[in-house]
């Protein structure tokens, strides 16, 4: 029989030397500080009786990320002590930064929640120490919803924190976070601001499905990972640069899930020369819903006002765009007969 204990030593020994927390955002504080927020915490799991196996293992990678490893024993003492009389020194502590309060309030939540449900008393807790730190209940529902992203948990009937809310006081959970729907927003709202979108992509939530097309660059690529929050994109147009067009460009592209029509506006080659246009990009084979592939300026139907051809294209393109009956717009000849 595999030895399930010798198992989870070994993945104990990995997570620490992953360290899958990053920084406290209480390491900005002094030594004093830190003790006396850990010790807040501790009493909080300390309060249920014995620390669960499953918040030590967290445990041990959390007390670095705050620079206190290996002082959980001295910790759990002093927070014993503010049990029974010693808060005040603490709360005032904490009360000196809101997103200091912010952070602790999660850390119980998380470590609170991991093991088993919030029972009344811990929720009796976290609820006078939140009124204690005078935290409005729209804060208290971010972290709320905070803590049930980062257990995993469904936060479909939660109310979704802005997506320009700072995440520097959770700045442990970094990892855990990234993944986070306002995250990924503020992600695409950063793109589109540097690359002055802002007349295609409407940076506020409840404005992402309205966008279905775009017109884009090539200096636009690569496409980010969250592009694919515009669910209802279905066209883009791509003006393509005098540069060289091969299957390595246009990356990120694979991101827009939904699109059905793909223009590649071909206005700016002036001059045949079949070293700028190679083949078509490989990115173009992720894209299931596609259903048009259009080659020409979009301007036009005369094949004059395109000189260009491709090189190649390969096989694997070819049964792609036959299989999924894509069809091909171009007024050039020569580029349409390389799909016969």
């Amino acid at each position: 029989m595999i030895a399930v204990q010798n198992i989870l030593n070994q993945l104990d020994e990995l997570s620490l030397q992953q360290q899958p927390y990053s920084d406290h955002y209480a390491l900005k504080y002094d030594e004093n500080t830190r003790t006396h927020y850990s010790a807040l915490f501790l009493m909080a799991l300390l309060q249920e009786g014995a620390i669960a196996e499953q918040q030590q293992r967290m445990l041990e990678s959390w007390l670095p990320a705050i620079n206190l490893a290996g002082r959980q024993v001295e910790l759990c003492e002093m927070a014993a002590r503010l049990a029974k009389s010693g808060l005040a020194e603490a709360i005032k502590l904490i009360q000196k930064d809101e997103q200091l309060a912010n952070a602790l309030l999660l850390d119980m939540m998380i470590f609170s929640r991991v093991a088993k449900p919030l029972s009344d008393s811990t929720i009796q807790l976290l609820e006078a120490l939140a009124g204690f730190f005078k935290l409005t209940e729209r804060n208290v529902a971010d972290i709320v919803y905070f803590a049930a992203f980062i257990l995993g948990l469904n936060v479909d009937k939660l109310e979704r924190p802005n997506a320009h809310l700072s995440l520097d006081a959770y700045s442990v959970y970094a990892e855990f976070l990234y993944d986070l729907p306002t995250s990924r927003e503020k992600r695409l709202f950063a793109w589109v601001e540097e690359n002055n979108l802002h007349h295609y992509i409407f940076c506020y939530h409840n404005r992402l499905l309205e966008v279905s097309k775009i017109t884009l660059e090539e200096h636009h690529f690569p496409l980010p990972a969250e592009i694919d929050l515009l669910e209802n994109l279905t066209h883009i147009h791509v003006v393509l640069a005098r540069n060289t067009f091969n299957n390595t460009s246009l990356p990120g592209l694979k991101h827009v899930k939904n699109i059905k029509t793909l223009q590649l506006d071909t206005s700016k080659f002036y001059e045949s020369n079949n070293n700028l246009f190679c083949t078509l990009p490989d990115e173009i084979l992720c894209l299931n819903q596609l259903s048009e592939l259009r080659l020409w300026d979009g301007t036009s139907e005369s094949p004059s006002r395109i000189y260009v051809n491709f090189d190649y294209i390969s096989d694997e393109m070819k049964s792609f765009i036959k299989n999924k009956d894509i069809r091909i717009v171009t007024p050039n000849a020569p580029i349409k007969n390389f799909f016969q």
